[in-house]
């Protein structure tokens, strides 16, 4: 494969207006950047249905912001839109923003990005951050 192709798709859940279609151009970009060669599904979901992926993969009985899966040719970051509104809330940023936020941060991850050591976690922090920039500017 040459290039990552990126799909965004929600489940029972919607999506800001024009989000959809800047989202996967961004993301698309960002894939190249890290020089990703997948196919990303970026599956945009609820709270029930991520804290069901979230019990039977993590065991984790809880919803979450963002869970990945890197699955060899192709991987799957799924989103919880009702975690990213609260948060969208409580921090004072637009819910696009949150929901951008988790979507990049399950591509960095897909990547190899970790953050469970916290020197990778500071750099994978800033690079989060210098791309959410990128965002901000389209």
């Amino acid at each position: 494969m040459e290039k990552s192709r990126v799909h965004l798709k929600s489940l029972r859940v919607k999506l800001p207006y024009g989000f959809k279609n800047k989202a996967e151009r961004f993301l698309r970009d960002i894939a190249a950047r890290e020089k990703l060669r997948k196919n990303i599904f970026i599956i945009f979901v609820n709270d029930s249905y991520i804290k069901k992926l979230n019990k039977v993969f993590l065991g984790k009985n809880k919803p979450t912001d963002v869970l990945s899966f890197d699955l060899g040719i192709e991987a799957e970051i799924y989103v919880s839109v009702d975690t990213a509104k609260r948060m969208a809330l409580k921090f004072g940023v637009s819910p696009e923003l949150e929901l951008i936020r988790y979507a990049l941060h399950g591509l960095l991850h897909i990547a190899g990005y970790d953050h469970k050591k916290s020197s990778v976690r500071l750099f994978m922090q800033k690079e989060e951050e210098d791309y959410l920039k990128i965002w901000e500017s389209l």
